[in-house]
C-alpha cells in the first residue's frame, strides 16, 4: 500500500461525497426498491427502510400482523422500502422530505446517527427491561432511549456432523481453543475436504474474531472520545499470523487464489469444508444446503483464544425513527408494537436472525426442528464485539481490506510490516 495509493482513494472519497451532496440538494437520493403493503386510505402513510433481503417476508409479516392485530387505525398505510444499494449512502444523503419515517440502523453507525440530532426519543415506547442490557445500552444519547431493539446476528462455529463422525472425532466443546480447532483440521483435510476456511477477505465471519480473540483490536474509541488504532498491537499482529498461517502453514484452509469469487459459506454449502464461522442470519441457507446433501451439521460456541477469550463480532439492529415526521404519532404506534413480545415472535418465527427480545428464540428453535443447536448464538452475545464507527469509517475499512489483500497475496508475508504500515496510514486519517 502506497501514500499515492491512498491520497488517489481519499480524493475519490472527495468526489464522491460532493456527489451526494448534490443529489441531497437536488432531493435525488440514490435508488431505492420500494414494496408497498397495506391497504390505501386516509390513515396516514409512513415509510419503513430497511437493507436485507433476506428480511423482506419478515418485514411484511411485522406489517400484517401490526395491521390486523394491533393497529387501531386500520386504513393507515405502511410503505416497506428496500435499499439494496448502499443503504447508508442513502441514509445519509435523504433530505427532510425524502427521510423515511422508521428505518432500521445497526450499533456500529447509531452514534453516527444519533449526532446528527434526527432520531426519536423511544423512552416509554417499550420496557427496556424486556431486552439484554446489551442491545439497549447502545441506544442511549444524551440521556434519551433513541431506538427499538430488533435483532442481533454473531458468529459460531458450523460443523459437518456427518464428516466429524465418519473420523470418529468427538463435535466440539466449550474447552475448544485455536490449537484444537488446528489439530482438528488437520486430521480432517484430505482429498477435496477441508477442515477450515480461512478467507482473508473475510472480516465479520472471518480475521475480526480472532483479533478480538487474541485480545487485539483494530480500531475504537478511547475514553477521551479520542481514537485509538490497534493494527501494530502484538496480540492483533499474532491473530493475523494464525489466521495467514491456516493456510500458507498449517495448510487446513484453500489457499487465498482457491477463495476467489467464492466463501467459506460455499465450501460448507458443498460439502467441502468441515468447519467455518458461521454467521446466524445464514443458518436457513446452510440448513437447506446440507440437507440438500443429506449430510447432517451443527454448531458450537467459538473457540477460545491463547488468553482465553472466547469472542465474536457482533452485529445488533434495532429500529430508529426520525423526529420530523409528517406522521410522528402513527410512528410511535409502530414503534410500540416493535418494542413487543408480539412481534419479537413474529421475528422468530421468519427464522432468519435471533430477535432481540428476551426469551422469544423457541420458535427460531423449532425452525429447525431443535437438531442444530442455535442457542450458541444467543450464548455468544455476552463475548460480542462491534466495530467501532465514525466519520472515517469506510476509509479506513478500505485500508484494512487492501492489507489484508497484500498480506495473502505473498507466499511469505512480512506481517509486520504491512501492519505497521496499516497502523500509520489509519493514524493519520483518524489524527490528520
Amino acid at each position: 500500500m502506497k501514500k499515492k495509493r491512498l491520497a488517489l482513494f481519499l480524493a475519490l472519497c472527495m468526489i464522491l461525497s460532493w456527489g451526494a451532496l448534490v443529489a441531497c440538494e437536488n432531493n435525488q437520493p440514490p435508488p431505492v426498491i420500494i414494496e408497498k403493503h397495506a391497504p390505501e386510505g386516509p390513515g396516514g402513510t409512513i415509510r419503513l427502510a430497511f437493507w436485507d433481503a433476506g428480511q423482506k417476508e419478515c418485514m411484511r409479516e411485522l406489517v400484517k400482523d401490526y395491521q390486523n392485530n394491533f393497529n387501531a387505525n386500520k386504513e393507515a398505510k405502511i410503505e416497506l422500502e428496500l435499499v439494496e444499494d448502499d443503504y447508508w449512502g442513502f441514509l445519509d444523503t435523504c433530505t427532510v422530505d425524502t427521510m423515511p419515517d422508521v428505518f432500521c440502523l445497526d450499533a456500529d453507525r447509531f452514534p453516527w446517527f444519533a449526532a446528527k440530532g434526527i432520531l426519536l426519543d423511544c423512552g416509554g415506547l417499550y420496557e427496556r427491561s424486556n431486552f439484554p442490557d446489551i442491545m439497549t445500552d447502545s441506544l442511549w444519547s444524551g440521556g434519551k432511549l433513541l431506538g427499538v431493539p430488533k435483532d442481533f446476528d454473531t458468529i459460531a462455529l458450523a460443523y459437518n456432523k456427518t464428516v466429524f463422525d465418519e473420523a470418529g472425532i468427538s463435535p466440539p466443546a466449550d474447552s475448544w481453543d485455536w490449537d484444537k480447532l488446528v489439530e482438528v483440521a488437520q486430521t480432517l483435510t484430505r482429498g477435496e475436504m477441508w477442515g477450515f476456511v480461512a478467507d482473508a477477505q473475510q472480516d465479520r465471519c472471518g480475521y475480526l474474531n480472532p483479533i478480538y480473540q487474541a485480545g487485539g483490536f483494530t480500531v475504537k474509541e478511547g475514553a477521551d472520545g479520542e481514537w485509538l488504532v490497534g493494527y501494530s498491537h502484538e496480540k492483533t499482529m499474532e491473530a493475523i499470523q494464525w489466521w495467514v498461517g491456516l493456510q500458507r502453514t498449517c495448510e487446513v484452509s484453500p489457499p487465498q487464489e482457491d477463495l476467489a469469487g467464492t466463501s467459506a459459506l460455499s465450501y460448507f454449502k458443498a460439502g467441502k469444508a468441515a468447519m467455518i464461522y458461521l454467521s446466524s442470519r445464514d443458518i436457513k441457507e446452510c440448513d437447506e444446503a446440507m440437507k440438500r446433501l443429506g449430510q447432517e451439521w451443527d454448531i458450537a460456541v467459538m473457540p477460545k483464544g491463547p488468553g482465553g477469550e472466547r469472542a465474536t463480532m457482533m452485529e445488533r439492529i434495532s429500529f430508529a425513527a426520525y423526529n420530523q415526521s409528517e406522521n410522528p404519532e402513527l410512528v410511535k404506534d409502530l414503534l410500540k408494537y416493535l418494542g413487543t413480545e408480539q412481534a419479537a415472535q413474529v421475528q422468530s418465527a421468519a427464522g432468519v436472525a435471533a430477535p432481540a427480545f428476551s426469551g422469544t428464540h423457541t420458535a427460531w428453535d423449532n425452525l429447525f426442528q431443535n437438531k442444530l443447536n442455535v442457542k450458541a448464538y444467543v450464548d455468544m452475545l455476552g463475548h460480542g464485539v462491534s466495530v467501532s464507527f465514525g466519520e472515517n469509517t469506510d476509509q479506513w475499512q478500505e485500508l484494512e481490506r487492501e492489507a489484508m489483500q497484500e498480506i495473502i497475496s505473498q507466499k511469505t508475508p512480512d506481517v509486520l510490516e504491512v501492519l505497521t504500515q496499516l497502523q500509520g496510514e489509519v493514524d493519520a486519517l483518524l489524527r490528520p
